[in-house]
C-alpha cells in the first residue's frame, strides 16, 4: 500500500509507523521489566507500569521520543575495526571514552571493539555494560566483544591490548602521533579539515573553533586504510569538540550520540523511584557539590558560600536535592562512591546552611528505594534524578555535572538548561564571560570560552543542538 503513495508521503507513513513500533517494544520492555521486579521490595508490577506510563508524557527517555526511524537490529560486522583503551579517570571520564570512540568509529563506518572490564577508579572492576544499554548502542554501531577481537588477531591472553602494538596493520594513535596531545587538544575531520581553497561557508567558523588544536585529515591516511585503528588511553573530552565532519553529517553523529549511549532502563526506574518520592518531576531542584577527591581545590568553597551564591537560583523552602561525594564524618569520608554504606550515610552536618534555607535530600533518604540497587549504578541515577529537576546547579569543571546538563539539553521539555554553577553568584557572575568560563554565552563552543580551545570540563549547547536530523 506505502508503493502508491509519493515518494514524501511513504516517508512520513515510514516514520509513523516507525514511531509506533518503538512504543509497542518500550512498553512490551516495561511489562517485561515490571514482572521481574514484581518480587522484590518496591513498587509493585502495576506501580511500575503505571509510573512507566505516565512519565511518557515527559521527555524522560529522551531517545524513544525523538528518534524516529532507525535500525532495531544489531549492525553486521565491517571487517575494519576501531579499539580504544578507556582514559583512566572515573566512571564520566570513562563514558567520555566511550562516546568518543563510537562516534569516530560511526563516522568512519568501523566496528567497535567493545572494551574488555577492568579496574575503574572509584567503581571496583566492571564494565560498561553494567552502565550503558549495549543492545540499542549495537543498533547504532557495530560492535564485537573484546574475546573474538583478541581470536581474530591472535593477541595474547591476560592484559587488554598488550601486544597489539606489534601487530601488522594496525595504526595506534598515542600522544606521540597527536604532539604530545590528549583528544580534548585534537580535531579529527572527517574526511578532510576545511581549507581555504574550499571556497565553503564552514571554512571561517572552523578557522574560529581549532584555535590551537593539532589537526588530523581522516580520508587517504591511516585513519582510513589501516584494518585496525587503536587508541591508546588518550580519549578525553567531548566527542563534538573532538569530530568535525561537514555540515549535513556533523548533526548525524551528534543524533547518534544522543539515540544509542544513553544508560540502563534499570537506572531510569530507580531514578523514578526517587522522582516519584521528591513528588515527581521538576517539583524539586537539584545541586550537584563535589568534593572528596576532587582535584581543582579552587572549587572547594564553604557551605555558606554556596548558600549565598544560590539564594536567587531557589525558592525558600523549596526540595533540594543534593547529589555529593561529601563525607561529613570522618569515617565515611574515604568511602569510594560504589560503598554500599553511602545508603546508610545520614551526617550531612556539613550541609547545614543549606538545610537551614531549603528541605534537603540526600541519597542516603532513598534507601527503601533504592534497597534492590545495584550499587555501582548509585552515580548514574543520581545524574538522572537531577535531570528532572526543576532547577540545577553543579560543579564547575566536573564532568558528573557536565552529563546532568547535556542530559537536561537533550530532554525537550526541561525548561531551564542554563549553566549554572556552585561557585558563581547568580545572577550577577552572569551577565558577561568572567574568567573566561562563558556563563553569560549561549553561542557556539568556539565563542563559549575563546580562545578557540575545546574543554572537557563542561558542556555547550552544541552538544544537542542541530540533532534533527535522519541518522540513514
Amino acid at each position: 500500500m506505502l508503493k502508491r503513495l509519493p515518494l514524501s508521503q511513504r516517508r512520513e507513513a515510514f516514520t509513523a509507523l516507525s514511531q509506533k513500533w518503538y512504543k509497542r517494544k518500550a512498553i512490551s520492555r516495561m511489562r517485561r521489566t515490571a514482572r521481574e521486579f514484581s518480587e522484590v521490595e518496591g513498587p509493585a508490577a502495576d506501580d511500575l507500569i503505571a509510573m512507566r506510563n505516565a512519565s511518557r508524557k515527559y521527555n524522560f527517555r529522551y531517545w524513544l521520543a525523538r528518534r524516529g526511524p532507525a535500525r532495531p537490529q544489531p549492525l553486521p560486522d565491517t571487517g575494519r575495526y576501531l579499539s580504544y583503551e578507556p582514559w583512566p579517570g572515573g566512571h564520566n571520564n570513562i563514558r567520555m571514552s566511550l562516546e568518543m570512540a563510537a562516534a569516530l568509529a560511526f563516522a568512519l563506518n568501523r566496528t567497535l571493539v567493545w572494551s574488555p572490564q577492568r579496574m575503574m577508579y572509584l567503581r571496583g572492576k566492571g564494565g560498561l555494560g553494567q552502565y550503558f544499554d549495549i543492545a540499542d548502542l549495537r543498533a547504532g554501531v557495530p560492535i564485537i566483544s573484546y574475546d573474538k577481537f583478541a581470536e581474530k588477531l591472535g593477541l595474547q591472553s591476560g592484559k587488554p591490548f598488550n601486544d597489539i602494538r606489534q601487530k601488522s596493520n594496525v595504526h595506534v594513535v598515542d600522544k606521540e602521533q597527536w604532539s604530545g596531545r590528549i583528544a580534548s587538544g585534537v580535531v579529527i575531520c572527517v574526511p578532510r579539515c576545511p581549507r581555504l581553497s574550499d571556497g565553503s561557508s564552514s571554512f571561517a567558523a572552523f578557522q574560529k573553533y581549532r584555535g590551537t588544536l593539532h589537526e588530523v585529515d581522516t580520508a587517504s591516511s591511516p585513519y582510513e586504510t589501516a584494518h585496525v585503528l587503536h587508541f591508546g588511553p588518550v580519549l578525553l573530552g567531548n566527542f563534538y569538540n573532538f569530530i568535525w565532519a561537514p555540515p549535513r553529517r556533523a548533526p548525524q553523529i551528534k543524533r547518534f550520540v544522543r539515540d544509542h549511549i544513553h544508560f540502563r532502563e534499570l537506572a531510569f526506574e530507580r531514578a523514578e523511584r526517587i522522582i516519584a518520592a521528591l513528588g515527581g518531576h521538576f517539583a524539586f531542584s537539584c545541586m550537584h557539590v563535589r568534593r572528596n577527591d576532587f582535584q581543582f581545590k579552587e572549587m572547594w568553597l564553604s557551605a555558606e558560600q554556596i548558600t549565598a551564591n544560590s539564594a536567587k537560583v531557589f525558592e525558600p523552602k523549596e526540595q533540594l536535592y543534593i547529589a555529593t561525594d561529601e563525607r561529613s564524618d570522618s569515617k565515611s569520608a574515604g568511602r569510594p562512591n560504589f560503598d554500599p554504606d553511602l545508603l546508610r550515610v545520614n551526617d550531612h552536618s556539613w550541609f547545614a546552611p543549606l538545610s537551614a534555607v531549603y528541605r534537603t535530600r540526600f541519597l542516603g533518604d532513598f534507601a527503601g528505594e533504592l534497597s534492590d540497587t545495584l550499587h555501582s549504578l548509585l552515580g548514574c541515577i543520581e545524574q538522572l534524578v537531577c535531570s528532572r529537576s526543576r532547577v540545577f546547579v553543579g560543579t564547575y569543571k566536573s564532568t558528573f555535572t557536565s552529563y546532568i546538563h547535556r542530559l537536561r539539553g537533550y530532554m525537550r521539555d526541561v525548561d531551564q538548561k542554563q549553566f549554572l554553577y556552585t561557585h558563581a553568584r547568580y545572577p550577577e557572575d552572569y551577565t558577561d564571560d568572567k574568567g573566561g568560563v562563558g556563563l553569560a554565552r549561549k553561542g557556539p563552543t568556539w565563542s563559549a570560552i575563546g580562545g578557540g580551545q575545546p574543554f572537557w570540563g563542561r558542556e555547550f549547547l552544541e552538544a544537542w543542538e542541530e540533532t534533527e536530523v535522519s541518522m540513514w
